[in-house]
């Protein structure tokens, strides 16, 4: 049986692509006999839901095209955003 960070894993990569068969499998042997991952599952679940309704609740706020607001970010901003991600996914 898979261990909890596995499963933790699993779970995660299952909001970014679906699973193969044998980890989908595995997992849902796992998630029948661990309340913890059921938990962990079930609030990234949720957290899913509420991050994908305020994504489109911001785009229904915004309006582009001639004389639009548009949401820009600076330059700064930007870039800021590119080193934090290139620092995230650096091997350590």
């Amino acid at each position: 049986m898979m261990s909890c960070q596995e499963a933790a894993k699993l779970i995660s990569e299952g909001k970014d692509h679906p699973l193969r068969f044998g980890e989908k499998m595995g997992l849902r042997m796992h998630l029948a006999f661990c309340a913890l991952c059921r938990g962990y599952k079930k609030n990234l679940d949720l957290l899913s839901r509420i991050a994908a309704r305020a994504g489109e609740a911001v785009a229904s706020k915004l309006s582009f095209g001639a004389g639009g607001d548009e949401l820009a970010l600076s330059s700064a901003s930007k870039q800021r955003i590119k080193d934090e991600l290139e620092k995230a996914n650096s091997p350590e």
